[in-house]
């Protein structure tokens, strides 16, 4: 249950924080209906099982005190991602989102591999692992948590996983949803309201992580 709550909060975190990939599957939705900004938002499944293979693949050959280590850093920024929730919890505006044309500008000023694609699900991936706060969190944090839940079980560790996936893919989707579906779907106190609680559980996280890690280093 703790690494199926774990998954489920930094999927969460991940699915419905301000970011790149949101922002992408919101303007492909206004611009392109529905269906592609679901496509859009299943990019996480494509791109972070690359991005986990290869961090637990580096991560798993360090020694366990670089891993304890690498704990205390990812519970910085758990906690770094919990502040921004915080901040965005306060300010955050639907309307924002709702910018489709904007954002999709925005994105390919940033980004010039993703403005070349027409596929939605691979543009999509290119943000996605051009992005580097993916990378960064499971270098740093995604990775010695997922290795020390595969210590006690292979079996806890899916868990994690699928929790994680579920969470960040179904959030994304649920968010595309309800601003397509219309206004009165999704207003800003409810969005305010779950970024708060977002950043509420990132922050039991990065406590839990950072407790971890310094235990481990003290063993």
């Amino acid at each position: 249950m703790e690494a199926v709550l774990a998954g489920f909060a930094l999927g969460l975190g991940s699915g419905v924080s301000p970011g790149p990939l949101l922002a992408l599957a919101i303007a492909t939705t206004l611009r392109y209906g529905l269906r592609s900004g679901i496509t859009v938002a299943m990019a996480p499944l494509v791109t972070d099982t690359l991005i986990i293979a290869l961090s637990v693949t580096v991560v798993s050959q360090l020694p366990a005190t670089a891993i304890a280590g690498l704990s205390l850093i990812g519970a910085v920024v758990i906690a770094w991602f919990a502040i921004e929730n915080a901040r965005a919890a306060r300010v955050a505006d639907v309307a924002d989102l709702r910018r489709g044309p904007s954002t999709q500008t925005e994105i390919t000023r940033s980004n010039r591999l993703a403005g070349l694609i027409r596929s939605p699900l691979l543009q999509a991936a290119a943000v996605n692992l051009l992005n580097p706060a993916p990378w960064l969190f499971w270098i740093s944090a995604g990775a010695p948590i997922l290795i020390g839940f595969a210590s006690g079980s292979i079996t806890i560790a899916a868990g994690f996983l699928i929790a994680f996936y579920i969470a960040i893919v179904g959030s994304k989707a649920l968010l595309v949803i309800a601003l397509a579906a219309g206004r009165h779907r999704l207003n800003n106190r409810g969005y305010r309201i779950i970024l708060a609680g977002v950043a509420v559980m990132l922050a039991v996280i990065a406590i839990a992580l950072a407790v971890t890690g310094i235990q481990a280093l003290l063993s």
